[in-house]
């Protein structure tokens, strides 16, 4: 599994920005900026309340991210925590970080 996507097609997506969503309404977070590392267009259909789905990671305020060269970014780049995985058995697809 080392020279490929767990996730190519991006399945994790719903799931983790579900999860999200549900984590700024419990903890009431709007006017926020989330980066995905995601090829999908549909994560504002996700998260309606996020002021912005953006393009650029070092402006984020949290990061969805399953894809391995922006994960290797950000673990690298970033200063962050996480706040959730998405997991298939002990498998990692998707991890949320917030961004400190």
């Amino acid at each position: 599994m080392q020279g490929f996507e767990l996730d190519y097609w991006a399945g994790s997506d719903k799931e983790a920005m579900e999860w999200l969503s549900n984590y700024f309404d419990k903890h009431h977070i709007s006017n926020v900026s989330v980066y995905s590392c995601s090829k999908s267009a549909s994560l504002s259909y996700y998260m309606p309340q996020v002021v912005d789905v953006n393009t650029n990671i070092q402006k984020a305020d949290y990061i969805v991210c399953y894809d391995k060269k922006d994960l290797s970014f950000v673990q690298e780049h970033i200063k962050k925590s996480i706040l959730h995985e998405i997991k298939r058995g002990d498998v990692v697809y998707s991890t949320i970080f917030k961004v400190d």
